[in-house]
């Protein structure tokens, strides 16, 4: 018995460690932050990563400097908490998909003109 239950609380420490435990208001308080860019791959090759930072914020506002350019506009978590959608209902509409998230790295991936890009961010400190 005393193992089955060791057992069960590693599963779940390793758990929520990975964010498969979180529901979306727990993923929105994770995303409201300041994150950079750390790893780029394209199509499953690492790429030089640009100097990429932004910034999500309680308000549904975004602020992103890509290579020094500044961009502003706002963002939704999606309602199962798995994808984060800017600028929704414009033409500039894009959505990013959650792969994981703890407190010091968040994951996506999108596809763009046929391409699979999956970025890892984190934190600025």
């Amino acid at each position: 018995m005393f193992l089955l239950v060791s057992f069960i609380m590693l599963f779940i420490a390793v758990s929520v460690n990975a964010g498969i435990l979180l529901d979306s208001s727990d993923t929105k308080i994770m995303l409201v932050n300041k994150w950079s860019l750390n790893d780029l791959k394209i199509n499953g090759n690492t790429t030089d990563s640009p100097a990429y930072i932004f910034e999500l914020k309680a308000d549904g506002s975004y602020t992103q400097v890509d290579d020094g350019e500044v961009d502003n506009g706002t963002w939704v978590l999606s309602d199962d908490g798995k994808a984060m959608i800017f600028d929704k209902g414009t033409e500039d509409e894009e959505t990013w998909n959650i792969i994981s998230i703890v407190p010091d790295k968040l994951v996506i991936t999108f596809t763009d003109e046929g391409n699979k890009f999956i970025l890892t961010f984190v934190p600025v400190k």
